[in-house]
């Protein structure tokens, strides 16, 4: 057993690391500038490529020192953004039709219970126009947003904290540099900083996994609305079927706080689909899957006729949870009182 009890060099490393990325929180909230109504990175599909995990379900091991992967996943999204109206009768306003994402990413063991591994998250092409909308400032109404981006690099620090008779506790540090396009809604306008824990067990052919974390960014706005803090989390389940292929379920969620906001139903969508091991070993996978919103009418919009602040339906902010082939829904959240539409 490796236990965090008996890691006093480790204690200390998280310790340090944790106190790092407090101060530079706080550092970058304190210089911020005023968020615009594009600089957040749309897509929230986060693989990493943990054959060991799920889709973005990691698990808690780690590679082994000196052990390496790549790895480039492609997913889909139509309807990615939509603005829908307080009331049920009007149709909802799209802003992106369509986005094709890609991810490069890589990692390398430095030790055998640290992993550290980058992602390059880049849109090959998406299609829209920011809409004539009291959501966005009138200086950006009908705005392209159509064509090819790069969006933020990734940095992430996976420590397997302990490790004892198939249970796995491991811990997950995240910083996003501004490297995207802030214009396209692909990249953020400063660094972002997030921890999670990652919870795993193993019982023969089976692997369970749970994530859950948080992480800071720089504050985005859509009227006035500001979303800077994203509490995420995700459980996932493998089941090994034979020597070739493992059947993936992935349930992921978010939920955003900022400033103003009253209530946010949180987007949460299940991931289904399964890895494809060709070798009949873990050394080369491909992950094939889908992804639908659970919660597309978690709130319904009340009617002109309703006495209570009307209901505002918006894609998570700063974005979207998406995989390969999945449609992006949307988060709703309900406005203070007395700040009506207008």
């Amino acid at each position: 057993m490796r236990s965090l009890l008996y890691a006093p060099k480790l204690l200390s490393f998280l310790f340090a690391l944790s106190v790092l990325l407090f101060v530079a929180v706080h550092s970058a909230e304190a210089q911020t500038p005023p968020p615009e109504s594009t600089r957040f990175q749309l897509q929230r599909f986060r693989p990493w490529g943990d054959t060991m995990g799920m889709f973005q379900t990691q698990s808690a091991q780690t590679m082994g020192q000196w052990n390496y992967q790549v790895g480039f996943m492609l997913n889909y999204g139509h309807l990615p953004f939509t603005i829908a109206p307080p009331f049920k009768n009007d149709a909802p306003i799209p802003v992106l039709q369509h986005q094709i994402g890609a991810d490069v990413f890589a990692g390398i063991g430095l030790t055998k219970f640290l992993d550290l591994a980058l992602s390059f998250p880049i849109t090959l092409f998406q299609l829209g126009q920011i809409p004539k909308n009291s959501f966005f400032p009138a200086g950006d109404h009908e705005r392209n947003l159509s064509g090819f981006a790069i969006s933020d690099l990734k940095l992430q620090i996976k420590i397997n904290a302990v490790s004892f008779r198939d249970h796995y506790i491991g811990f997950q540090f995240l910083i996003g540099f501004p490297t995207g396009n802030k214009e396209t809604m692909n990249g953020e306008d400063g660094l972002s900083f997030g921890v999670s824990a990652i919870f795993q067990k193993r019982i023969k052919v089976v692997n369970l996994a749970l994530n859950i974390g948080y992480r800071y960014l720089t504050p985005s706005a859509l009227d006035k609305y500001v979303f800077n803090h994203d509490f995420f989390y995700s459980m996932g389940l493998g089941v090994q079927l034979g020597q070739h292929f493992e059947a993936l379920v992935d349930l992921s969620g978010n939920t955003f706080i900022g400033e103003n906001i009253d209530l946010v139903v949180s987007p949460l969508e299940l991931f289904v689909g399964g890895r494809i091991l060709p070798l009949g070993h873990k050394s080369l996978a491909i992950n094939l899957g889908v992804a639908a919103s659970l919660n597309p009418n978690a709130d319904h919009p009340p009617s002109p006729t309703d006495h209570e602040p009307p209901v505002i339906r918006l894609p998570p902010l700063p974005a979207c949870q998406r995989s390969p082939l999945a449609r992006c829904d949307s988060d709703q959240f309900r406005r203070l009182p007395g700040n009506r539409p207008r």
